[in-house]
């Protein structure tokens, strides 16, 4: 669970509204910083749609397949 919710936290923090680490003080946080954050991803828009996602799929579909004894070996126990 930590996993998961720390990959999303980065991933949320390469967004153009970055992530709120210090809440309360209303200023967010994202990759790449102040100077760069014009590259950042707009969520919702044709670049997550049709790189980002895909990418990441295609990625996951390797790491399972390439891990499969091991996974297979988990779940079998």
């Amino acid at each position: 669970m930590v996993i998961s919710y720390a990959s999303h936290l980065l991933a949320d923090s390469f967004t153009v509204e970055g992530i709120p680490i210090l809440y309360p003080w209303h200023r967010n946080f994202g990759i790449p910083p102040k100077p760069l954050e014009g590259i950042r991803i707009q969520t919702g828009e044709w670049f997550e749609n049709l790189i980002i996602f895909p990418i990441i799929n295609i990625a996951l579909i390797v790491l399972v397949f390439g891990n499969w004894d091991n996974i297979k070996t988990i779940l079998l126990k």
